[in-house]
């Protein structure tokens, strides 16, 4: 096959009475996750600054029988995560897979960076993924398979020119994943990251639009030789999060073309 497959034809169930949270489900490899785990058979609570592409991400899903709660968050604020998990807590007693998915990336060379926007990289991108596990771990102890799924990245993995916040943030996303799969272990909570390569999303297809990344420089080093399709990266995330990963835990997983395989 030559490109991905664009839907779920005849998806497995393996997520059936799962409670599922998504951080940035608005948009790309956020919203191809939801539809994947709602595909099969997971309750979606779906997480994201724009209210409504939010929304619009949830009807779709709904209209197709899924079942969706939906909470505008700011995943960089304590106080988000502490309303949205209380919510869950209330309306569903646990939570069995948590998806850090949100983030953004700034093209710009080091010293150029401002220092506020590095710290609104940082608060987002790795803050925001250390709020995600403090808050939705004890939910994730109601659970009999628990699973935590961080998204990282190849950038930091490898260097890529100009986006030296992403690259240290997504980096310590790899570390911290590690760091607290062993911790959470004996506890049978599983911890993984997933390192997407240049995916063909709404932010990533922006940033070259303007001109600010060369699409050449994204994939060249790309052995398969094409943009990820944000189901693909689904796909990993939905793997990782069910009972066929349940030996899998402090893996940091590229998906990526084989660009890291240079």
């Amino acid at each position: 096959m030559s490109g991905p497959a664009q839907q779920v034809a005849g998806a497995v169930r393996r997520y059936d009475g799962r409670v599922t949270l998504i951080t940035g489900a608005a948009n790309g490899i956020g919203k191809a996750t939801a539809a994947r785990l709602a595909a099969e058979g997971a309750t979606v609570i779906g997480t994201d600054r724009d209210e409504a592409a939010l929304a619009a991400t949830a009807a779709a899903l709904s209209d197709g029988g899924a079942t969706v709660v939906t909470h505008v968050m700011d995943v960089s604020l304590e106080a988000d995560w502490e309303r949205v998990c209380a919510a869950i807590a209330q309306d569903f007693g646990r939570l069995d897979l948590l998806v850090n998915n949100a983030g953004f990336s700034h093209v710009a060379m080091v010293t150029d960076y401002a220092v506020e926007d590095w710290r609104a990289l940082h608060d987002t991108d790795l803050m925001g993924i250390f709020l995600g596990l403090k808050h939705s771990i004890p939910l994730l102890r109601g659970s009999d398979a628990p699973a935590i799924v961080n998204l990282a990245s190849t950038m930091g993995l490898m260097g890529f020119p100009r986006i030296p916040a992403y690259s240290a943030a997504k980096g310590g996303v790899i570390a911290l994943s590690r760091q607290v799969a062993l911790d959470y272990a004996p506890e049978g909570i599983r911890v993984n990251a997933v390192c997407p390569g240049p995916t063909r999303t709404e932010r990533l297809a922006g940033i070259v639009e303007s001109g600010d990344v060369d699409e050449s420089l994204l994939i060249g080093n790309v052995p398969l030789g094409r943009w990820a399709a944000p189901s693909e990266i689904a796909s990993v995330i939905a793997f990782l999060g069910s009972e066929d990963a349940s030996y899998i835990t402090g893996a940091a997983i590229p998906v990526d073309g084989g660009q890291t395989a240079h």
